[in-house]
């Protein structure tokens, strides 16, 4: 009631306002494509089609929606500055329905589908700025959305005005083409079946392991020698300096493989970097992949503090926020780290003009300093590690020419598939920016794509399971946005690496930024987040440990799927349930390819349905065969089934998405 809500309301504690806002509201649209005949939530995580900052809420054309005519939904959100307490009256008009949540709270819904109605609110609200969120969808014929109200005094509705609105500044607004997807009741999707995890994997547990009152971003993590978790910190939302220095920072942190967070000690130990991207033990030595340094650190006093820093690996150039230096790896006495490349929001693909050896995987000889760039076509490659066979590992984002996420080998003289952008001509770049390295090589292809909104939307750092592990051989994925951790089963196939991925788990409290396996065998997660939707939930920091469970259980999931000459082979963890009969309407199979383009994402090409003309299981109930004629190589595959095992559990998750570069030949 209106009663009850301005009672709540009231009593509210306003939230604290001390991040960066500037004036006008988020405005993000998402092309659902299919009939909706109310208003349904999102899947959780979607990167929006449109992304922008509007002055007010006031739409009724096909350009005011983005471009879009039917079918699609539209969020709002921001701050609604109210300059002073007293009643106000809310009217939010539509067509079709919508909704207005303000503090956390709903205060409008508007079912008026069909017929641009509107709907009020009155409410005893006190000064100053109320998160608010409308949400509102078009299923057919007309559109309109309107946010209306009459302040204290007033007579009549006038639309709220702009000064009303505080968004975030510098807020990162990234786009996906193609369509999204919302949850519907009985319409098969639940977490882990078509939407993401929302709980810890059921064979870990995750303990988090910071104090109360230490809150970091976290951009890097190492184990020290003497088994302190060292972390590296810097804040994502500042325009940074683009020389050295900065207010990166590096702390110890002790007791983190207990169960007692009052037990845990911080300890700062470096300050002064610029944004530490990566940092490892090298030798017993510290070091850091700064913006324009990979840096040895020293502490030359013995106080504990590594006051001292000594560039090994420099000379490239870092003139735009986006030109970061990502990951580190040592390999037979060389550091690998890596490059990114500009951002600009008014061109295509956001692509804008780089200095020489952007987008690069940059091997540094940590005896003599000599830096080479050995491989291009880079894009954000927020994470590095060595594979099963030793070859170095990536992952890379979503963007202009990046139809969606993926991750990849890294080779000598390879080129990966981005095109830094040369036409763009500025006063630094008077003649436009450079080319991309190893641009004239064959296109590498990614071992797994990762596609977005489904499985990732920016995975960050990749690291393989232990030797001794139940997943050996496999590889776990962070993922910001998404927020999440993924699981990647990797094969060879013709000589060729492929492989699917998985969701692993969620209920973490940020987004994953970084991995890491501890000395006393658990995972590491450190997360991050920023302003716009470069973050998961709005999460900025976090600090976590996950640990397999004592009595060693193990979730009810799929643990591998392989390529077969004439389809896959789907492994169990658990036997499935003697009722599971396996028939073709048991399992949902489609494939489709990438094109890329210079515009930012890609939308999927030549998606179809494929058959299953054929189930086969196995004696022991832990594999099944699927016969799938007609599968192509370079496409991504995409399997879902739901059966449950013999004990009658749930599958973790229904969704596997495989990578077929190869497809092997008759037995």
């Amino acid at each position: 009631s209106i009663s009850a809500f301005t009672a709540v309301l009231a009593a509210t504690v306003l939230p604290s306002f001390s991040q960066s806002y500037e004036q006008g509201l988020t405005f993000r649209v998402y092309d659902i494509g299919e009939e909706m005949p109310q208003l349904y939530s999102l899947v959780d995580g979607q990167t929006p089609n449109v992304d922008e900052k509007r002055d007010v809420i006031d739409f009724s054309t096909k350009e005011e929606f983005g471009g879009l005519l039917d079918q699609f939904m539209v969020k709002c959100t921001g701050q609604l500055q109210i300059p002073e307490a007293g009643t106000y009256v809310l009217r939010l008009t539509s067509d079709d329905g919508s909704s207005l949540r303000l503090d956390g709270l709903i205060a409008i819904v508007n079912d008026g589908v069909h017929a641009a109605e509107g709907k009020e609110l009155t409410a005893t609200l006190p000064a100053g700025p109320h998160p608010f969120e409308v949400t509102y969808f078009d299923n057919l014929d007309g559109q309109r959305l309107l946010l209306e109200w009459k302040t204290p005094g007033a007579s009549e509705f006038v639309t709220v005005p702009a000064s009303a609105y505080l968004t975030e500044k510098h807020a990162t607004r990234v786009v996906a083409p193609g369509k999204k997807y919302v949850v519907r009741a009985g319409g098969g999707t639940r977490p882990g079946s078509g939407a993401p995890l929302t709980g810890v994997h059921p064979s870990w547990t995750v303990t988090t392991i910071r104090p109360e009152s230490f809150k970091p971003s976290v951009s890097a993590m190492a184990f020290h020698p003497d088994g302190r978790l060292l972390v590296a910190t810097f804040a994502p939302d500042q325009i940074p300096d683009l020389g050295l220095g900065g207010d990166g920072k590096i702390w110890a942190l002790t007791n983190t493989d207990g169960d007692d967070r009052s037990k845990i000690t911080v300890t700062e130990i470096a300050s002064g970097l610029s944004e530490p991207l990566g940092m490892a033990f090298i030798k017993g030595d510290l070091y850091v992949s700064q913006r324009l340094a990979l840096t040895k650190l020293q502490d030359l006093d013995g106080n504990g503090s590594y006051e001292t820093k000594v560039n090994v690996g420099q000379g490239w150039k870092s003139d735009n926020y986006h030109h970061f230096h990502f990951g580190l790896i040592e390999k037979d006495g060389f550091a690998y780290t890596a490059l990114s490349t500009a951002i600009m929001f008014d061109v295509p693909g956001l692509n804008g003009p780089n200095p020489p050896n952007r987008g690069t995987l940059v091997k540094t000889n940590l005896a003599t300093g000599e830096v080479s760039y050995i491989a291009g076509g880079l894009r954000t490659p927020n994470g590095l590690c060595v594979g099963p066979e030793g070859e170095i590992f990536n992952t890379d984002n979503q963007g202009g020419w990046m139809p969606t996420s993926k991750l990849q080998i890294l080779k000598p003289n390879q080129f990966c598939g981005f095109f830094t952008n040369t036409s763009i001509k500025t006063a630094d770049y008077p003649q436009g920016g450079s080319p991309s390295l190893f641009k004239d090589q064959p296109l590498a292809r990614p071992v797994v794509f990762l596609p977005q909104n489904e499985i990732a939307n920016s995975p960050t750092q990749p690291v393989m399971f232990p030797a001794d592990s139940y997943y050996a051989g496999q590889m776990l994925i962070g993922e910001l946005t998404l927020g999440g951790i993924g699981r990647v089963f990797l094969e060879k196939v013709n000589g060729v690496w492929q492989g699917c991925a998985f969701r692993f788990t969620q209920g973490l409290e940020g987004g994953v930024m970084r991995l890491a396996w501890g000395p006393d065998g658990a995972l590491y997660a450190g997360c991050m987040g920023g302003t716009g939707n470069w973050s998961w939930n709005g999460t900025t920091f976090g600090l976590q440990r996950l640990d397999p469970k004592k009595d060693k259980s193990v979730a009810f999931e799929m643990k591998s799927v392989k390529a077969t000459s004439d389809g896959v082979l789907i492994e169990y963890t658990k036997p499935l349930n003697a009722d599971f009969a396996g028939t073709s309407d048991d399992f949902n199979v489609k494939q489709w390819t990438y094109a890329p383009n210079e515009h930012y994402g890609g939308s999927k090409q030549d998606e179809k349905a494929v058959a299953v003309t054929n189930v086969a299981i196995s004696e022991d109930r832990k594999k099944v065969r699927l016969t799938l004629p007609g599968l192509k190589k370079g496409y991504v595959v995409r399997i879902k089934g739901d059966p449950k095992s013999a004990e009658g559990e749930a599958i973790w998750s229904t969704e596997t998405w495989y990578t077929l570069n190869e497809i092997p030949s008759p037995p």
